[in-house]
């Protein structure tokens, strides 16, 4: 009996083997409209289904996440692992955008310090300039303001047979002079030489002398002249000299020294007795006084 049913159940589980291996076979290798229609016709049948596949599954193009409202464990822990990469690869941007703005500006700094550092160079340079001109426009102007005496002539004329010579000085510059000595005296000589300064002690005249203003002065021979000087000169081997010192301050404190010279006979020509002598080369020698 046992040996009958187990022979019997073995002949119904091959009759359905061989009815269901074509069938499964079909469903596998047919396409998704046919597997539909497949399904459809077993559950007409009654036939039980078969498994689907997970591409079959409609509209399965994209794996929603569904983080908003996580189901399970397991699907909120894969949230928070998709949320902390995604911060990372903000951070990440974020970092690498700081980096570059930090290079930029760093760059601009060294740009900004360069040209920071060759305009206070060009500004030191102007400031220079600028004082350099400054000190050349107060030299031009003190030049160009400044008293200038300049000795005019010199005329010679003869009392008790004894020379005197009257220098006029006048006074060329803008404004007036200040402070002003002159001293000279007269010399007879047999050949030209270099006169010692005169003292100021004697034959001096003082004063302020303003523009286009003279100033005279009175010398004399501090020897009276000899018969032997008296035949120099109108022989001609001897020469008069008139020799003085000038001195004077300007409105800008600069104090200025001029030495002149006047000369009648001898190299210069016939000594006169009454009238204007030449100006000799020593003349206009100005020299400040520090």
């Amino acid at each position: 009996m046992l040996k009958r049913n187990w022979l019997y159940i073995a002949a119904v589980g091959g009759c359905l083997a061989a009815l269901l291996g074509p069938c499964k076979a079909q469903n596998d290798d047919a396409p998704p409209t046919a597997k539909a229609e497949q399904r459809q016709e077993s559950a007409n049948r009654g036939l039980p289904l078969l498994p689907q596949k997970s591409d079959e599954v409609a509209g399965a193009g994209y794996y929603e996440r569904g983080c908003e409202t996580p189901k399970q464990r397991e699907d909120d822990d894969l949230c928070q692992q998709i949320r902390m990469a995604d911060a990372a690869e903000r951070a990440v941007f974020w970092a690498k955008l700081q980096t570059g703005l930090g290079a930029a500006g760093f760059v601009a700094v060294v740009v900004s310090l360069a040209f920071t550092g060759w305009a206070a160079y060009a500004a030191g340079r102007a400031a220079k300039a600028a004082e350099a001109s400054i000190h050349l426009t107060q030299d031009n102007a003190r030049k160009e303001l400044r008293a200038y005496l300049v000795p005019k002539n010199c005329t010679l004329r003869y009392e008790h047979g004894q020379p005197i010579a009257t220098v006029t000085v006048t006074n060329s510059g803008q404004t007036p002079a200040e402070g002003v000595k002159m001293a000279g005296a007269i010399y007879i000589i047999e050949r030209p030489t270099t006169f010692a300064i005169v003292t100021w002690d004697e034959n001096v005249s003082k004063g302020i002398v303003g523009r286009d203003r003279d100033i005279r002065l009175e010398a004399r021979k501090k020897k009276p002249i000899t018969s032997t000087e008296v035949e120099g000169l109108e022989n001609g081997t001897h020469t008069l000299v008139v020799a003085g010192d000038l001195e004077y301050t300007d409105i800008f404190g600069n104090n200025w020294v001029k030495n002149f010279e006047f000369a009648t006979g001898g190299l210069y020509g016939p000594a006169i007795k009454d009238g204007p002598m030449s100006v000799s080369a020593k003349d206009l020698r100005e020299t400040q006084k520090i």
